[in-house]
């Protein structure tokens, strides 16, 4: 069924689903989203900045400058 997915097909897909069709909450998510509905934005990720798309997470490449962690959502910048 186009624009739902998961068990008996029970939950809605967001705008954020690729092609507008039918999609699950793994692989369907343009690029930039990720997570449950695609409803997460992707943070800080070097070069393409697109995100693994049910963590969120990185991929090997990185973080933008000034930020670090998996998902390159923490500052890594220091006040002096």
């Amino acid at each position: 069924m186009t624009g739902f997915y998961g068990f008996e097909c029970q939950n809605t897909c967001s705008g954020n689903c690729r092609y507008n069709t039918t999609c699950n909450f793994i692989t369907a998510c343009t690029d930039g989203a990720y997570g449950l509905h695609c409803s997460s934005k992707c943070s800080h990720c070097r070069d393409s900045g697109v995100c693994e798309k049910v963590t969120g997470n990185c991929p090997a490449g990185g973080c933008e400058r000034g930020f670090k962690g998996a998902k390159c959502d923490t500052s890594s910048f220091t006040l002096q």
